[in-house]
């Protein structure tokens, strides 16, 4: 009974990383630099600096994480009564 909402949920995360991946190369055109264009260039190409990429994406989920932390603790702190 679980198996359609573990499907509906996979294939929700699979669009949601998809148009994070897609958006920034459609927002910043060519000449413009960000975080999910130098994260896949660094595994792309000849040249491939696979470490690298991983460091850079290492710090971008921990800096989220980092972000959804701080705002839900002020947010949980702002609603106590």
């Amino acid at each position: 009974m679980a198996l359609p909402g573990i499907n509906t949920a996979f294939a929700i995360s699979f669009i949601l990383a998809a148009g994070d991946y897609v958006v920034p190369s459609m927002v910043g055109g060519t000449g413009g630099v960000m975080i999910g264009n130098v994260v896949a260039n660094q595994f792309n190409g000849l040249g491939a600096n696979w470490p690298l990429g991983a460091a850079l994406a290492y710090l971008v989920v921990g800096s989220v994480v980092a972000v959804y932390l701080l705002t839900s603790r002020l947010t949980r702190a702002a609603t106590r009564w």
